[in-house]
């Protein structure tokens, strides 16, 4: 593991703390491949509820009702390219109704952007329209005291001064799966689809539940 690829995931893990320590306790996440270190972020917290929904517009709807329920902000976490357009039907709704939820999109590096290369599309921005707020997490991954301003404005955006969606787009860069510490987490992932529940107990487990999805 690199120092890059080490101090990208340590600030990953900040920006993470950070909005747990807010009071974020439900995550939803739909598997790939840019957003593991995310993944495997959350995965070390033991004090959240993980859920893990494959399609990405269902994960939106499921969020949006979840937070409806609850009163509180959902996070949503994807992978990067057009898995997050998806999501925007139910940002729509929740910007309408006033819904607070926490979008959180893993993206290519700058540079990859506009190269044609696969599912590196512009995500800055994407749902300007229908967003109390949208961020981007800095590529400089030394900078941890950005992470963490980023975390806590986007997390209190969400219900102040109006009850909304918020959008932080992650930059990440490769590789990807490798740079997690070696802790133990117990997490439960119940995954939508024909009566299928996966259970991580470790960074290791939840990398081999990332495998049994085809990376994008």
């Amino acid at each position: 593991m690199g120092e890059e690829q080490f101090q990208m995931q340590e600030s990953i893990n900040v920006f993470v703390d950070t909005m747990v320590s807010l009071g974020l306790k439900d995550v939803i996440i739909s598997p790939g491949s840019r957003n593991a270190p995310l993944i495997l972020a959350f995965s070390r917290i033991r004090e959240i509820n993980i859920y893990s929904v494959i399609d990405e517009r269902s994960a939106g709807y499921t969020a949006l009702g979840m937070s409806m329920l609850t009163g509180r902000p959902t996070a949503l976490v994807c992978t990067s390219g057009t898995a997050a357009v998806n999501y925007y039907p139910s940002v729509t709704e929740a910007y309408y109704s006033r819904v607070p939820l926490l979008i959180i999109t893993a993206d290519r590096p700058g540079r990859m952007i506009d190269q044609w290369v696969g599912q590196s599309i512009r995500q800055d921005n994407l749902f300007s329209n229908h967003i109390r707020a949208e961020f981007r997490t800095p590529e400089d991954y030394s900078d941890t005291g950005s992470f963490i301003n980023i975390a806590k404005e986007a997390y209190q955006k969400t219900d102040n001064p109006c009850p909304g969606p918020v959008h932080v787009n992650v930059p990440l860069n490769e590789p990807l799966y490798d740079a997690g510490p070696k802790q133990t987490a117990k997490v439960s992932i119940a995954v939508t689809g024909p009566n299928v529940h996966v259970k991580a107990n470790n960074n290791d487990g939840l990398k081999n539940f990332i495998g049994t999805i085809l990376p994008r």
